[in-house]
């Protein structure tokens, strides 16, 4: 009785706000955001049955907006109620989903499945910053980590959290970094690349750039991190090239636990991106093989000088083998070829009185190479705009 109730209070919450559902962009602050789980599936034949393998949930705020994650795919949501006992869900690519109130459930279709949800209490990601929910996410420079934050002086912390700033407001593309203790405290799933897009879909990153938005994201437990583009420009400025230097920018810092230089770096690099896009500079994954040959693929002096030094020892080794292979070739043709290896033979020097072939045993041996990082561009079914590059530090 008690959950009927409650669940009952949830559509009244529902209802009270009908009115005030916002039909135009901009929207009000969200308030009182209203959990669900599926928790069942509908058969072709009217039967509940567990729901054992989608993790689906949904977040329901009271000013039209919310956030849906079903599986790998993250998106944030519009929704409005045609009446008192439907509703109706659209995600930021324009699909739609008809959902329904009936006895306790939210009865939601879903790729070509019919979803039973019940509500919950609270969905993790909402306690990462609750005051803030679906209304951006401040400082740019988001530390839950208390650790971390006691290793980086007040000082630093400011100097980080300003340029962050700046470079968002210079280009267009928020730039966060959030650093968090254990993200799986927060997320809904177990992967740092979907905790990132419920962070940009949930509290709403970019979306006073049209959606365009560039976040670190690090989780000091397992040292796990992630660099995610969300949107058209994020994404295009940022290809896998581009994150990649931004990799090799502030790796080396966190390898040896130097956090603010590690920030700063990564922004550094963030920033001459940016400029050199400005300028009509993109460092596209297409265009690097061309753009290498014509030493602009490095951002800055140090990483050209590397990248110079690297070509000097290709092509002096190139070299080498050259010259060897053709004193190899001149001995080799001061000796007439044979057709058979009898043949080299000097006459009455040697008596085989017989022969046989034994086969005694294999070798075969490995090598185990870890992959400590993992770049993505893909659409999880539904051909969003966003990009990852995730690994550990």
């Amino acid at each position: 009785m008690r959950k009927a109730l409650t669940f009952a209070f949830s559509i009244l919450f529902l209802l009270i706000h009908i009115e005030t559902f916002a039909q135009t962009e901009n929207k009000s602050p969200a308030k009182n955001p209203v959990s669900f789980v599926a928790t069942g599936l509908l058969t072709d034949n009217n039967q509940i049955i567990e729901n054992k393998n989608d993790a689906f949930y949904l977040i329901v705020n009271d000013n039209s907006t919310g956030l849906l994650i079903a599986n790998d795919y993250v998106t944030k949501i519009d929704w409005l109620m045609p009446d008192k006992t439907s509703i109706q869900l659209t995600d930021r690519l324009g699909y739609t989903y008809d959902g329904s109130f009936i006895d306790n459930y939210l009865v939601l279709s879903y790729d070509e499945k019919t979803y039973l949800f019940e509500q919950y209490e609270s969905l993790p990601i909402l306690h990462l910053a609750p005051e803030q929910w679906a209304d951006g996410l401040e400082p740019f420079f988001f530390i839950e980590d208390k650790n971390i934050k006691n290793q980086i002086s007040a000082e630093k912390i400011a100097e980080i959290n300003e340029k962050a700033t700046a470079i968002s407001e210079k280009y267009g593309i928020e730039v966060h970094i959030i650093i968090v203790s254990d993200f799986q405290k927060y997320a809904c799933t177990y992967d740092i690349e979907l905790f990132s897009e419920e962070i940009v879909n949930g509290y709403r990153l970019g979306n006073k750039n049209e959606g365009n938005a560039l976040v670190l994201v690090m989780s000091m437990n397992e040292r796990d991190y992630d660099i995610f583009a969300s949107g058209i420009q994020s994404e295009e400025i940022f290809s896998n090239y581009t994150k990649s230097l931004l990799e090799d920018a502030m790796l080396p810092h966190f390898k040896e636990n130097n956090w603010s230089d590690g920030f700063l770096a990564f922004l550094d690099e963030c920033e001459y991106i940016q400029e050199q896009a400005q300028n009509g500079e993109i460092y596209s994954d297409e265009i690097y093989s061309s753009n290498l040959h014509n030493g602009r693929a490095t951002v800055n002096d140090s990483q050209r000088t590397k990248m110079q030094i690297v070509i000097s020892l290709v092509i002096g080794l190139l070299i080498g083998l050259i010259a060897r292979a053709c004193v190899k070739a001149s001995y080799i043709n001061q000796v007439k070829q044979k057709s058979a290896a009898s043949e080299y033979l000097v006459e009455n020097s040697f008596n085989l009185t017989g022969k046989s072939d034994i086969f005694t045993h294999t070798t075969t041996s490995s090598t185990y190479s870890p992959r400590s990082s993992s770049s993505s561009s893909h659409s999880s079914g539904r051909g969003r705009s966003s990009s990852h590059s995730s690994g550990k530090f």
